[in-house]
């Protein structure tokens, strides 16, 4: 029996009280209406839940093929349900470790709150805060029958929250005001990357005016689809092969076409003007055609299970579940192997696919379609996203290249105030003139009787080495330059080495006189002052060459400490390190 829920809580919980359950207080059941074992169904999660609840309370078994909330798992609140498809929690790794091989290091979620979309954010949340470098995640929720004014609200909260990459948990009916919006904020399009989820199905089928929705139709464009792999991807296998082969083959029978659209009308108003059953457009179905398939046949077996543990024709839908949690077989979208404390599959039996969409030409009437096309496939033993078959994804822009992880910022470059600098040069240009000025009065004044008991080398060594010294401040004006840092140590060392050598000498002679016993005249020559000035330039050029070439002084860029919201430093400095 088919009944139609329309995507409402409240209706499902409604066919459920009034068209199945009154059927088990019936002393003589209809035998064309028994009692059901089972219930399949629903797709959303907000649907779902109410059913679980009140299946568990009659004690019915329920397996969604897409429902995917986490909530499910919990076995106490919903003893009954099952499912073949994982919850969200196996999605949300996969959609972290595509972007962490994106290296996205911040991230913004917009969805639904609703079971499936609160759930799912929630898990990719804390699917990012286990990355080896957690991901930064922003929530931007609205309600599921938001407005429109609710819903922009939201984007504009997004565009504030500066984030490029944007995981959308968005339904059909909220992705054309979300992108319209985006667009017109522009944070749709180029420069920013949206990865929506399993909600929405079906980009083939979308159609927008190139004239009148030309937003949409840019924010849509380079954005990816992360969903249970794509059935393009999975003709490979022959389970998944026969069952698009037998499906289109069996709906071209007029006779079986017949008995399903009977069996659809059966409880109004499901689809009342429904006449036929179609093919899959191009003999590809959806995923959630392959899971559903997936969910009939494990009922099936569980049935068949259970029927054959009673050892007699009646059996309990306590006894399906069981045995539904045992189901173990090669479905048509991979293999299936059930959870036994969740009564969800198993993620990893599961593939995930990013499928890329791009927008087409406009065509004659100035309808824009889209093409999808699978690029990565999700190895969930490895954690890894190789490519399919050497495809690239495409992105907003038109390339292959990622949009940047942050936007654009300018780092204020803390430079040497130009007074400072200024009046460093002038009492460089000070010590440099006095240098010289008191070595050529040295060298006037060499015979003089004040000059020549204070020798004359000594003091030229002293202004020399000053004079060198001084010359360090020129590079240390200088930013930016890996010469100048070099130079810094080279010039001021080797003066200070002149100074001290000279001092050095003078200070040992005048050390060896004070302690001699006799007093007789001791002089100074050039050779004394000679061997330690050339010991100590000789120790000094071989700790600097050594230097030079192992580890040689560079400019670079040390960051303060301010920073933006994203943890870049606002400002930085030059300063020279090896």
């Amino acid at each position: 029996e088919f009944f139609d829920t329309a995507s409402s809580p409240r209706k499902a919980a409604g066919h459920l009280i009034r068209d199945v359950v009154p059927r088990s207080k019936l002393e003589q059941p209809d035998p064309s209406r028994p009692y059901p074992t089972a219930l399949m169904g629903a797709g959303r999660s907000a649907v779902s839940a109410p059913l679980a609840t009140l299946a568990g309370v009659h004690g019915l078994t329920q397996v969604s093929y897409g429902s995917t909330s986490t909530s499910f798992d919990n076995k106490g609140q919903y003893p009954t349900f099952g499912r073949v498809i994982p919850s969200a929690i196996g999605d949300a790794y996969a959609a972290v470790d595509y972007l962490s091989k994106l290296n996205v290091t911040h991230l913004a979620v917009m969805f639904v709150k609703d079971p499936y979309g609160s759930s799912y954010a929630q898990a990719i949340k804390e699917a990012a805060g286990l990355q080896p470098k957690p991901m930064a995640v922003t929530m931007h929720p609205f309600s599921f029958e938001a407005s429109d004014e609710e819903i922009a609200f939201e984007v504009e909260s997004l565009k504030n929250s500066e984030r490029r990459y944007i995981v959308g948990i968005l339904f059909k009916r909220d992705l054309d005001v979300v992108m319209r919006e985006a667009s017109r904020l522009g944070i749709g399009g180029e420069g920013y990357f949206w990865l929506f989820t399993d909600s929405l199905s079906g980009p083939e089928d979308w159609k927008y005016s190139s004239t009148d929705e030309a937003g949409i139709i840019s924010g849509i464009t380079g954005s990816g689809v992360l969903q249970t792999a794509h059935p393009k991807s999975r003709l490979w296998r022959d389970n998944t092969a026969a069952y698009m082969s037998e499906w289109n083959e069996l709906v071209a029978s007029d006779s079986w076409n017949d008995y399903i659209v009977s069996k659809i009308k059966e409880n109004p108003p499901f689809l009342e003007d429904v006449d036929r059953v179609g093919t899959y457009s191009n003999s590809i179905p959806d995923s959630f055609s392959l899971l559903l398939y997936d969910a009939t046949m494990s009922l099936i077996l569980a049935s068949c299970a259970a029927q054959r543990d009673s050892g007699d024709p009646l059996f309990t839908s306590e006894a399906v579940f069981e045995a539904f949690k045992q189901v173990e077989f090669e479905g048509a979208y991979g293999k299936v192997l059930i959870d036994q404390e969740t009564a969800s599959r198993n993620f990893r039996t599961v593939p995930y696919s990013i499928t890329n969409i791009v927008a087409n030409e406009p065509d004659d009437d100035g309808m824009v379609t889209f093409s999808t096309r699978v690029t990565a496939i999700y190895d969930s033993e490895a954690g890894t996203w190789p490519p399919e078959n050497g495809s690239e994804f495409i992105y907003s822009d038109g390339t292959t290249v990622p949009p940047p992880v942050l936007p654009p910022y300018e780092q204020e470059l803390i430079t040497l105030n130009p007074a400072a600098r200024g009046y460093g040069l002038f009492l460089c240009a000070v010590a440099l003139s006095l240098s010289c000025c008191y070595y050529t009065w040295t060298v006037l004044n060499r015979k003089t009787v004040v000059i020549r008991a204070s020798q004359p080398l000594f003091l030229g060594l002293l202004c020399v080495g000053t004079f060198i010294m001084a010359t360090s401040i020129i590079p240390m004006s200088m930013e930016n330059s890996n010469a100048a840092c070099q130079a810094i140590p080279w010039l001021f060392t080797t003066g200070f080495i002149v100074v001290f050598s000279a001092l050095l000498s003078k200070t040992s002679r005048v050390n060896q006189m004070y302690f001699r016993k006799d007093c007789r005249r001791v002089v100074v020559d050039a050779k004394d002052v000679m061997k330690p000035f050339l010991f100590l330039l000789t120790a000094n050029l071989a700790v600097l060459i050594s230097w030079t070439a192992v580890a040689p002084l560079t400019s670079k860029y040390i960051e303060t400490g301010a920073a933006d919201k994203f943890g870049r430093s606002t400002s930085s400095y030059h300063s020279c390190f090896p």
